[in-house]
């Protein structure tokens, strides 16, 4: 499962020489918690599902272990740009390292777009 929407409401960012800037920060969409339950990550990880959160800053992955950042936007630092903007609280792989998003994604130079098969 795919959930895309941006990071956060009435931000404003640039993207200068393949990098993401946050120049205007908004309101995270990421809460420590919610309102209402519209979607429940742990019925979908019993069932077996994979599920994928897309914002413009980075991929976050539900595991078992909770909401893992495995990859970010080339310039986002995370630490600065999503930590300390981001109530909700997320881990980072267990190496440590977030991947980042490859330069043609980012600029859709020489980017192609294929299918994996899991």
């Amino acid at each position: 499962m795919i959930f895309v929407g941006s990071w956060m409401a009435h931000a404003e960012m640039t993207i200068d020489d393949g990098k993401l800037k946050i120049t205007r920060t908004g309101k995270p969409k990421f809460v420590a918690q919610v309102d209402e339950i519209t979607f429940n990550g742990s019925e979908a990880l019993k069932a077996g599902k994979d599920v994928y959160y897309c914002t413009n800053v980075g991929i976050f992955h539900l595991t078992e272990r909770g909401m893992e950042l495995v990859e970010v936007m080339p310039g986002v630092d995370v630490q600065a740009d999503i930590a300390a903007a981001c109530p909700m609280e997320f881990l980072l792989p267990e190496s440590g390292e977030v991947a980042r998003v490859p330069h043609d994604v980012v600029t859709g130079e020489g980017f192609k777009l294929t299918w994996r098969n899991a």
